[in-house]
């Protein structure tokens, strides 16, 4: 058989799950059927072929391709596989690309993708700002139709795609993966890299990542919470870049008065620095509302630890019954595991480690590379010639559909508006000096509320400063009616007013004297799209401080 593995989207998220799962594939691939031919295709030079655990580097033909034009790629992937005489072209992470590249097809080859979860389109409000970002996803994830075989790494992930992508579920098969190979389990003493912060013997772990999907903050306050009724309670450790959910919980923890250094955040860690973290970890804890797999999990059975896991999605399937588990959605639920497995003698704990290593045995690269192979021995039997342009015609309609329903969610389309953080940093950083300053001199947003003679706002947007404005405009006589977000999801974690209404752009409006827009950057954006859907005053921070 001929297998050529295209690595674009392995270039371009290297350092997360897909390039784990785009190595350690391959490897397996490699030692388990070395009698096929295999090519790589690149995007951008790189030395890919010293990545692998192979002996004989001649054994893989790698191809490198540079261009970014779309028109180039798809003949390049074209001529990869015509070159190769590929019986199988296995696009490593079809989504995550900027476009989709099936562009000629080859009968007598079959085109196949790896799916790890739809997680942006299921939690789109947190994931994209505006209709044009969202379609664009949603376009590549409709155009999964185009392959004749798709691979998930879950039942979870399996059955969102047959639901969301309108896709048969005869196409697509569960394969699982496994961990990383990379990190071992030596308990190797790498407490001087962590020099600048003070871990203690005893620590619960977390490894997760920025996004509301990963569910830090009531992670966070279900561990404050059981801070209050142990005071001896191991100190959370929190491996993530968190970036704007860092100020939330930096907020949190304010708030709750929690001792010092009882909860930390190394930030970026090397796989050293992991291993040591995993190695040492009293207990493991995964709090996700929902992944496509939950890496984690594998990852502290790897080392012996063991696992508090949610029931979201894919991270109960793989925790199965060898986990603590806790419901994601209730802060006590939380708070409970943090007392309980705490309270656990060694031989209970014990009892939770053997849980684990057996069912981690269910998982392994070699199982996974096993299954897909026969699934690609059968469909090479039956490749199937579908007519593409009555897909290119489905998909054009359901993008339609979709962009209208976007727009009850964003507003119109606005392709000037789009988010980069360079900008974004520009505009906001006189905002926030204007904002500390006004602090310093003891005053406050409401003064320019009572020189407008307004008593009653709904405000737009609750990141970074919508947070800020609402617990300023609390404290005041001024009421804050409504937050107009989706995402105010976060609104009940954050600790600003849990009986506040949350509305959609798209829904009625109460009774208030102006909306405030709180994000800085795209302001003048933002009120041209909300001025189409209510007729009163719209003021941002800028208007704000302009006045006071």
């Amino acid at each position: 058989m001929n297998i050529g593995f295209d690595f674009e989207s392995y270039q371009i998220a290297r350092n997360r799950g897909i390039g784990n799962y785009a190595i350690n594939l391959c490897n397996s691939f490699f030692r388990l059927f070395p009698q096929n031919n295999y090519s790589i295709l690149l995007w951008e030079e790189e030395n890919i072929v010293d990545k692998f655990n192979i002996d004989d580097k001649e054994q893989i033909n790698v191809v490198i391709v540079n261009s970014d034009d779309i028109s180039e790629k798809g003949l390049a992937i074209a001529k990869f596989i015509d070159d190769n005489r590929l019986d199988v072209y296995w696009d490593i992470a079809a989504i995550i690309r900027k476009d989709c590249f099936i562009s000629k097809r080859n009968d007598h080859t079959l085109y196949v993708s790896t799916v790890y979860d739809l997680i942006p389109y299921i939690f789109k409000e947190d994931f994209f700002y505006d209709v044009d970002q969202y379609i664009k996803y949603y376009e590549r994830m409709l155009e999964l139709k185009k392959f004749d075989v798709l691979f998930s790494i879950s039942e979870s992930t399996r059955n969102d795609v047959i639901n969301y992508c309108d896709i048969s579920e005869y196409k697509i098969f569960n394969i699982y993966m496994s961990g990383n190979d990379n990190i071992n389990s030596k308990k190797d003493d790498y407490n001087s890299i962590f020099n600048n912060i003070d871990i203690e013997s005893k620590y619960y772990l977390c490894v997760s990542g920025n996004g509301y999907h990963k569910n830090l903050l009531r992670l966070v306050r279900g561990y404050l919470l059981a801070c209050e009724s142990c005071d001896d309670l191991p100190q959370l450790i929190i491996v993530a870049s968190l970036s704007d959910t860092y100020s939330q919980i930096a907020e949190i923890i304010s708030e709750k008065n929690a001792p010092k250094n009882k909860i930390l955040f190394p930030g970026f860690v090397s796989d050293d620095e992991l291993n040591y973290l995993y190695s040492h970890a009293f207990w493991g804890i995964c709090p996700s509302l929902y992944e496509g797999f939950g890496m984690p999990i594998l990852e502290c059975w790897n080392h012996s630890v063991p696992v508090i896991s949610s029931t979201g999605s894919a991270v109960g399937e793989i925790a199965g019954d060898a986990a603590y588990i806790i419901d994601p959605n209730s802060i006590s639920s939380i708070a409970e595991a943090f007392l309980k497995t705490n309270s656990f003698d060694d031989k209970e704990r014990n009892l939770f480690i053997k849980k684990g290593l057996e069912r981690k045995l269910n998982f392994s690269w070699d199982k996974t590379v096993e299954n897909a192979y026969k699934i690609l021995g059968s469909k090479l039997d039956d490749i199937r010639s579908d007519n593409e342009s009555d897909y290119e015609s489905e998909i054009r309609n359901q993008i339609n559909d979709e962009r209208k329903k976007a727009e009850k969610i964003w507003g119109v389309s606005n392709t000037s508006f789009v988010r980069n953080d360079n900008t974004r940093m520009i505009t906001e950083y006189p905002i926030l000096m204007k904002w500390l300053v006004l602090y310093e001199k003891n005053r406050s947003i409401d003064k320019f509320f009572y020189k407008k003679g307004i008593r009653s706002v709904a405000l737009y947007g609750l990141g970074f400063w919508g947070v800020r404005i609402l617990k300023a405009l609390i404290k005041s006589d001024i009421e804050v009616k409504c937050v107009i977000d989706k995402r105010a999801r976060f609104l009940n974690s954050a600790g600003c007013g849990d009986l506040l209404k949350i509305i959609n752009l798209h829904e009625q409006l109460p009774d208030v004297d102006c909306i405030l827009i709180a994000p800085v950057y795209g302001a003048e954006e933002l009120k041209n799209i909300i001025s189409k859907h209510y007729d009163c005053d719209i003021y941002d921070l800028n208007d704000i401080f302009a006045l006071i």
